[in-house]
């Protein structure tokens, strides 16, 4: 009889996964906890491991189908059967003919010999983004060696490969070629008809939306079609804020770590959520009730080679301007590497996104949902202010952008948020004193 293996709630919320690749195939023997698959949900991928080994009966879907949780994902045979035969067999000649046992008849049995694994499909590690750019590059990924000690293949073993087949081509054309195959070209040019050179029509590339890129397509799409949105923006003066920054380097340096403005801006952030605990929820939609969290968790925007993730700082409002700008710094790079676990990719209670320094002087960013506001900041620059008494002078500027969900947040308290911030930001002294 064979056990089917149903998809799990492996996260928070999970409702459906979708399939982007299986580690087996239908036929081959399993080991219990072995990986069979690999699914994408709403946050991460994610490597399901199926909890009895046998051989496998079905699959539940192919590469880029959606299963729900609770529908079989693989079916196990865990009697598996064996194929036996007498010794007399194995050591008659291959012309003479077999002779078949009438049934219920015993068979002396001295070997067992497993159902072969024909085709099976070897596990190959590697990040989506890295198997798209295996496949434009018409690359197996099976037969690449992987460079690094884990096993995972990387973008540079991708076109090392390529470059290597590409090379393989070129040696093979030149050794085709009419001067190297024998007689001149001209002789060869004699004897073959001349070609006429055409030029190929021009189509259109379609790429189908599936892992990562087709969840946030799918939450987006979801975002802008729940809640009507409105976005505020303003600048201010971060002069202190550079100055603040620049003095807490060294100390930053003496703890190994990275410091930018995002874990100072995160920690005035958790200041200004406290105040304004509205901002600092989630709708309910169901039953039509706005949910106030207990805890500040802040969601940053990741940029990953596949997609935006966004890992999660928990407890923020407890955590020091440093200890955020080391756990930011390793959120973030294992966001890119996609070595993020999903409990640290759920959570979030607010989400900040930062354009960096290459980002224009505004954007609208789009609510986390179901969260109620996502936070934007945006290049600090050095910029022409006109003071008080008409005179001109450069300053830091640094503008922001604050999105809100319209139905729960109106313009007069979002308005006293992005001041609340901007005190904190202007005045970032008051952080230190307060942390």
């Amino acid at each position: 009889m064979a056990y089917e293996f149903r998809l799990p709630d492996i996260g928070e919320g999970l409702h459906e996964a979708e399939v982007l690749q299986w580690f087996v195939q239908v036929g081959e023997e399993i080991k219990a906890d072995q990986p069979v698959a690999e699914i994408q949900t709403d946050k991460a991928a994610v490597e399901i491991a199926s909890p009895v080994g046998g051989r496998v009966v079905t699959l539940g879907g192919q590469p880029g189908d959606t299963i729900k949780v609770g529908e079989v994902l693989i079916s196990v045979d865990t009697v598996v059967a064996t194929t036996t035969v007498p010794v007399a067999a194995t050591m008659a000649s291959a012309d003479a003919p077999a002779t078949m046992a009438s049934a219920g008849t015993p068979i002396a049995t001295t070997m067992s010999i497993p159902a072969p694994h024909a085709g099976a499909r070897k596990r190959v590690q590697a990040a989506p983004a890295v198997r798209k750019l295996a496949h434009d590059l018409g690359v197996a990924l099976d037969s690449i060696q992987p460079s690094d000690p884990s096993g995972r293949i990387t973008r540079a073993d991708v076109e090392r490969a390529a470059a290597s087949a590409k090379q393989q081509v070129l040696v093979r054309g030149v050794e085709e070629n009419v001067g190297l195959a024998g007689g001149s070209a001209e002789t060869q040019s004699q004897s073959q008809p001349q070609q006429v050179m055409t030029t190929p029509a021009l189509t259109d590339l379609r790429e189908p939306i599936r892992g990562l890129r087709k969840r946030i397509y799918q939450n987006m799409a979801k975002s802008m079609h729940t809640a009507p949105q409105a976005t505020g923006m303003d600048d201010l003066d971060a002069t202190r804020l550079v100055e603040l920054r620049q003095r807490l380097l060294p100390h930053a340096a003496a703890r190994g770590m990275k410091l930018t403005y995002l874990p100072i801006i995160i920690k005035a952030l958790t200041y200004v959520l406290r105040e304004y605990p509205l901002f600092n929820a989630s709708v309910d939609d169901d039953r039509m009730e706005i949910v106030y969290k207990s805890a500040i968790n802040i969601g940053i925007a990741t940029a990953t080679p596949e997609g935006l993730l966004v890992p999660v700082i928990r407890d923020a409002d407890k955590k020091s301007v440093f200890q955020i700008a080391a756990l930011l710094d390793d959120l973030t790079s294992r966001g890119r590497e996609r070595k993020l676990e999903l409990a640290e990719l759920t959570g979030s209670t607010f989400t900040i996104t930062s354009t960096g320094a290459q980002g224009g002087w505004f954007a609208t960013p789009i609510v986390n949902y179901p969260e109620v506001a996502i936070l934007g900041v945006h290049s600090i620059q050095k910029r022409a202010v006109v003071l008080d008494d008409d005179t001109i002078v450069p300053q830091q500027r640094m503008t922001f952008s604050l999105t809100f969900d319209h139905r729960v947040i109106d313009g007069e308290p979002a308005g006293r948020f992005m001041f609340r911030l901007k005190e904190y930001l202007e005045n970032p002294e008051l952080i230190m004193a307060l942390s």
